[in-house]
């Protein structure tokens, strides 16, 4: 169920109730999945500078196509920029071991060229799929670890500064991305991914407000938590600004339901009850937890309650 919000002659269908995080062509069939996240790495889109080429997006979305279902957009960005780009000596790098196991290199999200290097990746991906009414979401690129969540996973503070990191850069870089994607996909709704960084829930805070809040937007750029868990006791703060957040909530589950260590009390379910607290309109649990039944009733529970809070607005 969608959502259909006006804003003068644009039409954004906002995407509610549960979707897979990636497009496995079993889990897909499961009813109560009603679309799935496509990531792809910068990198593939456009390895030659200037030069675009998505088929790393639709043979994802093959794998899918019959079931006619939804979709959700993720490129990673960060440590999967392309080389032309993160070799260019003109362009300060975060160089830091990613999960201590791979020395990885970012490009600075606030360092110009790449601002433009990421609005022109906009308008070149809503080229191809800004017009596919499957197309439900689209997430704002980070210069981060991961390429898509606003986290430094592993970077130490002091390798941050030396980049030249600062709150007010940060904030701006991340705002400026979000805007350009935003511009490039006018009828779309989009999330900014946040996490804390340096310890501190005020960059994440900052972000989702003035992008909510920004007139020129439109309230199409919500929030992403890509760690929802049940617990509160991980980026506490963090939990309590997106709660109290007035905008659009996505998320993505934190881990597997196998890995029972991740979740309040060790009950997956718990992410249920902790996105009903939250008012988070939209979930992406694993795909692996819709190849069986065993959550069939918790989904579809979910979706009833998202569709009723959310789908008549």
């Amino acid at each position: 169920m969608l959502v259909a919000l006006s804003l003068g002659f644009v039409v954004v269908a906002k995407p509610i109730g549960l979707f897979l995080s990636a497009p496995d062509p079993t889990a897909i069939a499961n009813s109560t999945a009603r679309g799935t996240l496509i990531r792809v790495r910068w990198d593939e889109i456009e390895s030659e500078k200037g030069q675009y080429s998505f088929a790393a997006v639709r043979r994802q979305l093959d794998r899918v196509k019959s079931a006619d279902k939804d979709w959700s957009l993720g490129i990673v960005a960060g440590q999967h920029a392309p080389s032309w780009l993160s070799d260019d000596a003109s362009i300060p790098v975060i160089k830091f071991d990613f999960r201590r196991t791979t020395t990885v290199k970012v490009p600075v999200q606030w360092n110009a060229e790449v601002q433009k290097r990421l609005k022109l990746l906009a308008q070149a991906a809503a080229k191809e799929f800004g017009d596919d009414a499957k197309l439900k979401l689209v997430y704002v690129p980070q210069m981060t670890a991961n390429g898509i969540e606003g986290h430094f996973n592993g970077c130490p503070n002091q390798t941050l500064d030396e980049a030249g990191y600062t709150e007010d850069k940060w904030v701006s870089g991340v705002e400026q991305t979000a805007a350009d994607f935003a511009a490039a996909f006018p009828t779309k709704a989009l999330a900014a991914e946040v996490h804390e960084v340096e310890r501190s829930a005020k960059p994440a805070t900052r972000i989702m407000n003035d992008l909510w809040n920004n007139k020129a937007l439109g309230h199409r750029v919500g929030v992403a938590m890509w760690w929802l868990s049940g617990r509160t006791s991980y980026q506490g703060d963090l939990v309590k600004a997106i709660k109290d957040f007035p905008g659009d909530k996505y998320a993505q589950v934190i881990a597997r339901s196998s890995d029972s260590s991740q979740f309040e009390d060790g009950d997956f379910k718990s992410v249920f009850r902790q996105a009903r607290e939250l008012g988070i309109r939209y979930i992406e649990p694993w795909e692996v937890e819709f190849k069986g039944s065993s959550f069939d009733d918790t989904f579809k529970d979910f979706n009833s309650w998202a569709d009723k809070t959310f789908g008549k607005s």
